[in-house]
């Protein structure tokens, strides 16, 4: 049997747990074979079984953890003078000059990530002295499993308690390339590791930078400015699984601070940055704007809104009608801006800048939406967060009467709050809340009906069917823990009767029905 079949035959058996793994050696040359699998891409005129199926039996066996394969590719050769040829031979799957196959490049990640594991220390010992496999994966790290792999490398076992030598080169190196290394940057800032360095000074200047010589990475830089501050904020949480492990000293070092004051000094380049023509430049710039506003810094927001930035975030809604996510974001900005605390420079900006008046256009906007058919008309994905605006601002006047007539002054602003701005709220909150609990109570009052109907159908004697008829009388009073209270009470009686009825004459047949719910109805009779 040839070596490919056999090995297949094998990873079946193991599979199905015939037997182990284990109950086959496996020789340097197999191994070598088998990462020839995983590395090569097949010819136009190799099987199907060549093409898919063996890269997938060679990875599977690769990756399974079994010492005796593991321990393969840390072992040197002294004939090719190499230390580690057989990891070598993996890592040569690393060339950025050629298009990656996406399922190899799966196969190779799944294999390394196993051997970083496994041996974590003598890999990042390796491709640090090697250093063309370090710049080959930084090169790669637009891949995403790529940018992860190098993290789970780069990242100490102790955190960034001590920042070694060649840790933080390797990390400079990548805060350098913004195309591949900040791929990498984002993947050790969801780790929790190196926070202290990455919103140092030194690498929030450098973010900045780098965006202005070239806006192109703005996403890109923002997704890490945001996910910094996001990190912080779970770091710094009282009692977080990370405090319990480093104390609460430690976390004095995480700050926000240098992301704000360089924001500060940038508003201008954020309001740039937000008049540019394609959708996907504008979410992370968002996304930071809202995480700033979310720090809750009075100082940070007040200069947002006097660089009136909301004037600009509410263009985005007609901008890009469809993007709902965008919508969610500019609302949350928004709302963390219309607060009480600011109103003395809202009202200033409202005099300047008839943001009101934007609003009522793009609701009127908003109402023309899609008209079906059938008549109905459908609004724009923005109402919601429009009319939730309007509602916060309304809600924000009551706290001055200048800013509460400096709206009043708007052309048809106090007819829309009063009018279907009321009307809306009511409505949302109806359907949240009170019409809801209506359509409990009347349910409840109907299943109540219906049993007292089921009670009337087989009333035995006059009192019973009086007793019925007058729960039916009840029905229409206001309360309905009453009327339930009544129909047990109406309930027991009736069962009583029953029991004493069944002492009488066992053979009865609607007293048999009724024992059993004597005894499971909980009842002090």
């Amino acid at each position: 049997m040839t070596f490919l079949p056999l090995l297949e035959m094998i990873l079946a058996l193991c599979a199905n747990c015939y037997f182990p793994l284990t109950f086959y050696s496996f020789d340097r040359a197999q191994i070598e074979k088998l990462i020839d699998y995983v590395i090569t891409e097949s010819k136009s005129e190799d099987t199907s079984n060549r093409a898919f199926k063996y890269p997938f039996i060679a990875a599977e066996i690769l990756s399974s953890d079994l010492k005796e394969i593991t321990d393969q590719f840390f072992i040197a050769d002294s004939s090719t003078q190499s230390t580690f040829p057989l990891l070598e031979k993996l890592l040569s799957f690393l060339n950025p000059t050629t298009e990656f196959n996406p399922v190899l490049t799966g196969y190779f990640c799944l294999v390394l990530n196993s051997l970083i594991d496994y041996r974590r220390k003598e890999i990042w010992e390796y491709v640090t002295t090697h250093e063309k496999y370090m710049d080959n994966l930084i090169k790669c790290a637009n891949i995403e499993q790529i940018a992860d792999l190098i993290a789970k490398l780069v990242k100490e076992d102790n955190g960034d308690i001590n920042l070694g030598k060649e840790h933080k080169e390797v990390i400079m190196k990548l805060m350098k390339d913004s195309n591949n290394g900040w791929n990498v940057i984002s993947s050790l800032i969801s780790l929790h590791v190196y926070i202290d360095y990455f919103s140092s000074e030194e690498s929030v200047v450098l973010i900045f930078k780098t965006i202005i010589c070239n806006p192109e990475i703005a996403d890109k830089a923002f997704k890490i400015l945001y996910s910094l501050i996001d990190a912080i904020v779970v770091l710094k949480t009282p009692m977080s699984p990370f405090e319990s492990f480093q104390g609460s000293d430690q976390l004095e070092k995480y700050q926000v601070t240098q992301i704000v004051k360089h924001t500060m000094l940038h508003l201008e380049l954020l309001k740039s940055l937000l008049h540019r023509d394609e959708l996907w430049k504008h979410l992370g710039v968002i996304k930071f704007i809202q995480s700033i506003a979310q720090l809750k810094d009075e100082e940070m927001n007040s200069k947002m809104i006097e660089n009136d930035l909301i004037s600009v975030l509410i263009e985005l809604f007609t901008k890009y009608p469809d993007s709902t996510v965008l919508h969610m974001r500019v609302y949350k900005t928004i709302k963390e801006l219309f607060i009480p605390i600011h109103i003395s420079l809202i009202k200033n900006l409202f005099k300047q800048n008839p943001i009101a008046n934007k609003l009522l256009a793009i609701y009127k906007e908003g109402t023309k939406g899609f008209t079906f058919d059938n008549g109905k008309k459908l609004n724009k994905p923005y109402m919601i967060f429009i009319t939730q605006l309007c509602w916060a601002l309304k809600e924000l006047a009551k706290n001055s009467k200048e800013l509460e007539e400096t709206l009043k002054g708007v052309e048809g602003w106090e007819e829309f709050v009063e009018g279907e701005l009321e009307e809306i709220y009511v409505k949302e909150n109806t359907k949240m809340g009170e019409d809801v609990k209506s359509q409990i109570e009347k349910a409840f009052v109907k299943s109540l009906y219906e049993v007292a109907k089921v009670e009337e159908d087989n009333k035995d004697d006059e009192d019973m069917f009086d007793k019925e008829e007058s729960f039916k009388d009840e029905l229409e009073e206001d309360s309905p823990i009453k009327r339930d209270e009544d129909l047990i009470n109406s309930q027991n009686k009736s069962i009583l009767k029953k029991k004493l009825k069944y002492e009488e004459d066992p053979e009865e047949e609607n007293a048999l029905i009724y024992i059993p719910q004597m005894e499971n109805s909980g009842s002090d009779i």
